[in-house]
């Protein structure tokens, strides 16, 4: 996490990431709200995205101890984090048609 926290660019990428994935799991949640209430899927709505986004951009993080040029994995952490902000805000843009209908 040291490695991420003195790298300006990349923890600027983790908070776009961990802003995104919030505000899809608020909306996944208030959605859930709206029907059938289910303790367990809420449980998993606020996990998964931890598991599943957050923790690979990390490992990728401390991968950069391995990569002495650190340049094979700054594209893979990029690469990585722009993909999940993508799919975190058509996510994100899924859930708000869904909630507004």
């Amino acid at each position: 996490m040291n490695i991420i926290l003195h790298h300006p660019a990349m923890l600027t990428m983790l908070w776009v990431v961990l802003v995104l994935i919030g505000l899809t799991v608020i909306f996944r949640i208030v959605n859930e709200l709206r029907g059938k209430f289910d303790l367990e899927k809420v449980a998993t709505l606020l996990t998964r995205p931890i598991l599943m986004d957050i923790f690979p951009l990390l490992l990728l993080g401390l991968l950069m101890l391995a990569d002495p040029t650190h340049v094979v994995i700054l594209i893979w952490y990029f690469v990585a984090a722009i993909a999940i902000a993508l799919r975190a805000l058509v996510e994100l843009v899924r859930q708000l048609r869904q909630l507004l209908s």
